[in-house]
């Protein structure tokens, strides 16, 4: 509907009272203007419209952000798939090499590939005795060289001691020949040192034995400090003992918590890939979504279906329809089964397994629509049930297609045909059937049969205004027992079958278990819940494993420091006991060096005694000392010659073990290659005994890991295909985007040029208020002037008695005011064109 514009009508009476006022002597002021309510309208409108379309806008632009986020997160999913099917093809790869070398090792494990393998397992135990026999006479020969180089060693030390014996000998000989030879010649200076050496020596006594007594108070501090600390080295070795009975203690904590830990995460996994399945089987399973209101309209329809007034009926059916043409969205389509793909069928011939699959898939559909139905009706007016499937009623589907339909020649959709009535209403069971021209004939999938009965099933409940939605209602009122086929023209079938009383249980016998949407995501809900639940009892055993193995390294760390204490308490008695014993050898030096020096005493006296003998004594003693001398000398040279054979033979000894312990270490390397080849030979003698079955684990390895690359590919696929729709709804919702910015913008833009045209005419309005004012003005002026003018020339009374007042002042032609309100007229026509404008809603 058109409508002009209020701005501009208004403004043209404006201008024409405008004009009409001048010509009637009436003041027309600026101020006795209105305000302008269509701009309030105006502004208001196109605020509104503004507002709509950045709603519109909003819309779009959240549709895209979530269509983006479904497709980045489906890329994720895609990228994992992508990384498994690769991971599952790198296995599937090893298995392979797997199979080919079991496949060789077949092809070599012949009778005579087992025994020549025996055989070479038999003279390789042979070598292998061989070396280890060598091994063994090594063994005993660096043994017995060993043993001769510790006696040759022996000897040595033996020889050694014997010869500084009788070297000390030659040297005390020396001594005691220089002395004699000093006290005959009756040395002054010789007897000084006599009886310097005398004093020396008594000292030396005197020091030794202070040394010694300082040395026993030495070993007595430190016997003292060792049983300290030994006593302190026992409490930490009790410590020790305690702490370890605490380590196991929480090490079998720890590990109580690891399997409690273990546990519960597997219990995650579980129920995490029970997640995972229940997801994709409702991913997977196909669903149809009832448009918002149908449900209200479709009751409506069949509660006021019962009413005579067609006209009535025709509106609640076309209220039906609004909900659905208002929900375009809800047609999502069916998903198509990979599998079901690969199962080729004969539509003329369709098996039972087939017609199983075809009437479980139906009532999985069904079940889904009853339940979405049911959320939103008044169930004391109509209520839902769910359809089962039974063997009983597959079989009477058979039948029912084969004899009313195929064997009958009964093509339902030919001319003049429907329902095959007159057979269907003999046949045991019946209670309504649904039938679409929607099909396949001859060879086709399983896959193609499923689509065809989604599809009618969306038409009966979508499309079926012509038939007074009965087939809706039988989709969603219908028995609970049904089935679902193809007859041999290709036309679907969906029929519904009932006991009719209690005792008789034969369609409902035994039910298939049948897909449900709703049941899946109950599942999903409760999988979810104890997936909570298992997540809470893991994190829970996380913590008490985390608590376990801080008090397992606690401890330990507390066992590590009593086990140092130990070592360094060991270490510091180990000390100590080197200090006892170097301080005991020390006293022994000591008591050593005392005995010497009171030896010295003894023999420094003799020494001075010796210069108060007489002359002949003086050079016997010379004589004998020099006799002495000779004989030192004389055992000092076979105790050399002892000492040097003893070091040759010792030199000797030492060649023979080097030479023998290399040639052990050679030997040992061979027996080591004799015995690693020993155990390849016995490894492949074993796997050649057992080369079928190793190449039938191969096989199954295969066969396991093609299937996992298999099903990795199909997920794959899946979610490839996933995101590929989900890219195609961002593109439909980047579409409408652009559709909606576009139209935002060409609404914001008119809004902006409206508002100039607002502005434009209020502008205009006030130029001509002051035009007016002005105008008004000048008339009156004029007509004061006027007025003026007549009285001068005929006074009061030259006017027209007879006329009335107003016509008195009316301007004539050639007037000042005529010219004047004429200009105005113009003006004012003027912008009134100018205004006067249809604007269209």
């Amino acid at each position: 509907m058109k409508k002009i514009s209020k701005t501009a009508a208004a403004t043209t009476a404006l201008f024409s009272g405008m004009v009409l006022g001048i010509n009637s002597n009436k003041s027309v002021h600026a101020d006795t203007v209105s305000s302008n309510p269509v701009q309030t309208v105006s502004n208001g409108e196109q605020s509104a419209n503004v507002a709509a379309a950045q709603t519109q806008l909003s819309k779009a632009n959240n549709a895209v952000n979530t269509a983006q986020s479904k497709v980045d997160q489906q890329q994720n999913v895609v990228n994992g798939a992508a990384n498994n099917l690769t991971s599952a093809q790198k296995i599937l790869k090893d298995e392979q090499t797997e199979e080919q070398n079991a496949n060789d090792l077949v092809k070599q494990a012949t009778a005579q590939g087992i025994q020549n393998a025996k055989e070479q397992v038999d003279e390789q135990q042979q070598t292998v005795q061989k070396a280890q026999s060598s091994m063994n006479d090594l063994k005993k020969q660096l043994a017995n060289a060993q043993t001769k180089e510790n006696a040759a060693q022996q000897k040595v030390d033996e020889a050694t001691s014997k010869r500084d014996l009788n070297q000390q000998a030659v040297d005390a000989a020396k001594d005691n020949l220089t002395n004699a030879e000093n006290v005959l010649n009756d040395s002054d200076q010789a007897k000084q040192e006599a009886i310097q050496k005398l004093t020396n020596a008594k000292s030396e006594v005197d020091n030794t034995t202070n040394s010694i007594n300082e040395q026993n108070n030495t070993i007595k501090q430190i016997q003292n400090e060792k049983e300290r600390l030994q006593s302190g080295l026992i409490k930490t070795q009790q410590d020790a003992v305690a702490a370890k009975q605490q380590l196991a203690s929480s090490q079998a904590s720890a590990q109580n918590a690891q399997s409690a830990l273990t546990k519960a995460q597997n219990e995650v996994n579980a129920t995490q890939h029970q997640i995972d399945n229940l997801n994709n089987q409702l991913n997977n399973i196909n669903k149809i979504e009832l448009p918002t209101g149908y449900a209200k309209a479709l009751t409506n329809y069949m509660l006021g279906s019962y009413f005579p007034s067609d006209e009535e009926r025709e509106k609640l059916s076309d209220a039906i329809e609004t909900t659905i043409y208002n929900n375009p969205n809800n047609f999502s389509g069916y998903k198509s089964d990979k599998a079901d793909q690969a199962v080729k069928v004969d539509v003329n011939n369709l098996d039972e397994q087939t017609v199983k699959n075809l009437s479980i898939f139906a009532a999985s559909v069904i079940n889904q629509v009853r339940s979405d139905f049911s959320k939103d009706i008044d169930q004391a007016h109509f209520k839902t049930e769910s359809v089962m499937v039974t063997p009983n009623s597959v079989k009477a589907m058979m039948k029912l297609i084969r004899e009313g339909y195929n064997e009958a020649n009964w093509d339902a959709f030919g001319e003049g045909k429907s329902h095959n009535s007159n057979y269907l209403d003999k046949f045991h069971g019946y209670s309504g059937e649904n039938m679409s021209s929607r099909g396949c004939k001859g060879i086709a999938t399983l896959d193609d049969l499923k689509a065809t009965i989604y599809y009618s099933i969306e038409d009966y409940l979508f499309r079926d205004a012509g038939s007074a939605w009965g087939h809706a209602e039988n989709i969603l009122y219908g028995e609970t027992t049904m089935g679902a086929s193809l007859d041999k023209y290709g036309w679907n079938h969906i029929d519904f079958f009932d006991d009719y009383n209690e005792t008789d249980k034969y369609y409902t016998e035994n039910p298939y278990e049948i897909p449900d949407s709703a049941k899946l995501t109950s599942q999903l809900s409760e999988a979810k819940s104890s997936l909570a639940a298992t997540t809470t009892a893991r994190d829970k055993a996380q913590m008490a494993y985390n608590a376990a193995i801080n008090d397992e390294n606690n401890t330990q760390q507390k066992l590590t420091e009593v086990e140092n204490n130990i070592k360094k308490q060991s270490a510091t008695l180990n000390n100590l006991e080197a200090e006892l014993k170097n301080a005991s050898g020390k006293k022994d030096d000591l008591q050593v060096q005392l005995n010497n020096a009171q030896k010295a005493v003894l023999q420094a006296q003799t020494n001075l005694d010796l210069f108060n003998a007489s002359v002949p004594t003086k050079k016997a003693n010379v004589k004998q000392a020099q006799e002495k001398l000779t004989e030192a000398i004389k055992t000092l040279e076979p105790a050399q010659a002892d000492l040097d054979s003893a070091l040759g033979a010792l030199s000797q000894a030492k060649n023979d073990v080097a030479t023998k312990t290399k040639a052990l270490n050679a030997q040992q390397q061979l027996l080591n290659q004799a015995q690693e080849k020993l155990v390849t030979l016995k490894q492949k003698l074993t796997d050649l005994q057992n080369a079928p079955q190793k190449l039938a684990e191969a096989q199954k390895g295969v066969e396991k890991a093609q299937l996992a690359v298999e099903n990795a590919k199909v997920d794959l696929e899946k979610a490839q295909q996933h995101l590929s729709a989900l890219k195609q709804e961002l593109v439909a919702a980047q579409e409408k985007q652009k559709i909606q910015q576009t139209a935002y913008d060409k609404i914001t833009k008119e809004a902006i040029k409206r508002q100039g045209i607002i502005k434009y005419v209020d502008a205009q309005r006030e130029t001509l208020a002051r035009i007016a004012n002005r105008a008004t003005a000048n008339l009156t002026d004029w007509r004061i002037k006027e007025n003026s003018l007549g009285l001068a020339k005929g006074g009061s009374d030259s006017v027209s008695q007879d006329k009335p007042a107003e016509q008195v002042a009316l301007p004539q032609t050639g007037n000042r005011e005529s010219i004047a309100a004429i200009a105005l007229g113009a003006v004012a026509a003027m912008f009134g064109l100018s205004l006067a404008k249809k604007r269209e809603y």
